[in-house]
């Protein structure tokens, strides 16, 4: 279903971008979803949600107002399908993030799964396949 979902995002975002611009498409994005996710936010006590007032605000800022905002402007000015696969580094880099800031262990499986990623967006941006694929396995990509 999330599939279905950012797929479904990303063709509303390109067939709007004429219509309307990056930064009003994050303004009514960012206030639907204020809107369908209130009612779970009563389940925080009063002294929890000042405590982590600071770190929500940077969350916030960094999140919506700088993120979002490049995300929706670079998925308006591609094709769908190579923004779905570039979206897959959104993961790559949350790993990358957490192995250099929180020393997290990195595991095999992890940094098998970051290769497959990183070669399968590689593929996918390339507007023609590189010389080693059409050398080696006669394929058009």
């Amino acid at each position: 279903m999330s599939g279905f979902f950012f797929g479904t995002e990303i063709v509303i975002i390109r067939y709007i971008r004429d219509d309307y611009s990056s930064v009003a498409q994050l303004f009514w994005y960012s206030l639907i979803g204020v809107f369908l996710l209130l009612p779970f936010s009563g389940g925080v006590s009063e002294t929890v949600l000042m405590a982590n007032m600071p770190v929500l605000i940077i969350f916030g800022v960094v999140n919506t107002a700088i993120a979002a905002l490049l995300y929706v402007s670079g998925i308006s000015r591609i094709e769908a399908q190579k923004g779905s696969i570039l979206a897959l580094l959104e993961p790559v880099s949350g790993i990358f993030f957490d192995v250099t800031i929180l020393h997290t262990p990195l595991l095999m499986d992890t940094a098998i799964g970051c290769v497959f990623i990183l070669f399968g967006a590689y593929i996918a941006v390339m507007e023609k396949s590189p010389r080693i694929f059409g050398k080696y396995f006669k394929i058009q990509i």
